[in-house]
């Protein structure tokens, strides 16, 4: 074969062989960009309506809002944070919301102040619990830690039941904590809200009694008589946070 033949045949090799690696490259780079795709960033913000909303929506934009809270608990996931903005009033439908373990959630309003109604929700007779009835709320039932922010919201609690027992304040709570196997911590922050507990209210903020727990309350407005003794579990009218080793907040009482 001649010299030109050689070199022909080998520029026919490389050429093969670049065409070869473009191809594998081609390859990798879409494997990556998939792998990457599928991995969950840290944060999500979701949109929330429960008059409009639709659970089979993403949430991730106001158009297209979910319609419970289960629902934004569960696109947020373990170990994420998550912004809930509720584009609509909202009533807690059942007692307990379990939330994501290790996760820290912001609620806040979008398009005006929004309420979310805690509501006072009977237990089913075959239930292995001795009450009758709980405030309904967010329920942390798993070990790591969590957080809760709400920002322009305003809360509003039930009164207590006419007749039947209510169940324990660590559990009739806006953020409830199981006793044994709970957060290590929980955190509680209430920014530009509105608390509303009338006289003969039932429930608190914080149930985290048996944790470790910090109380952030920041320009919000509240009646001091019906709250006293009522923002924490645990804590009596008058209690000041200093006189517990457990509670880490900016009240001068609990």
């Amino acid at each position: 074969m001649s010299l030109t033949g050689e070199i022909t045949k080998l520029i026919g090799r490389a050429d093969a062989l670049i065409s070869t690696f473009n191809g594998k490259k081609k390859e990798i780079e879409a494997a990556v960009k998939n792998a990457v795709e599928t991995i969950p960033t840290q944060r999500i913000n979701l949109y929330l309506d429960q008059i409009n909303g639709d659970d089979t929506n993403t949430g991730q934009r106001s158009n297209a809002p979910l319609r419970s809270l289960d629902k934004a608990l569960d696109l947020i996931g373990d170990g994420r944070s998550g912004e809930i903005r509720f584009l609509s009033d909202y009533t807690m439908e059942k007692r307990r919301y379990v939330t994501p373990v290790s996760a820290n959630i912001l609620i806040r309003s979008s398009g005006g102040v929004r309420k979310l109604y805690l509501g006072l929700h009977a237990l089913p007779d075959e239930g292995s619990d001795s009450w009758d009835w709980e405030v309904g709320g967010l329920y942390c039932a798993h070990y790591g830690s969590f957080s809760l922010s709400l920002v322009e919201m305003q809360v509003i609690f039930p009164s207590a039941p006419a007749e039947g027992t209510l169940g324990s304040p660590r559990y009739s709570a806006l953020i409830g904590s199981n006793s044994l196997a709970g957060p290590t911590h929980v955190a509680v922050g209430l920014t530009r809200c509105d608390i509303v507990r009338p006289a003969d209210g039932a429930g608190t903020i914080l149930g985290a009694d048996t944790r470790s727990a910090s109380l952030s309350v920041q320009s919000t407005t509240f009646d001091k008589g019906p709250m006293a003794g009522n923002w924490v579990a645990g804590a009596n009218a008058d209690q000041k946070p200093s006189d517990l080793d457990w509670i880490l907040s900016n009240l001068e009482s609990l």
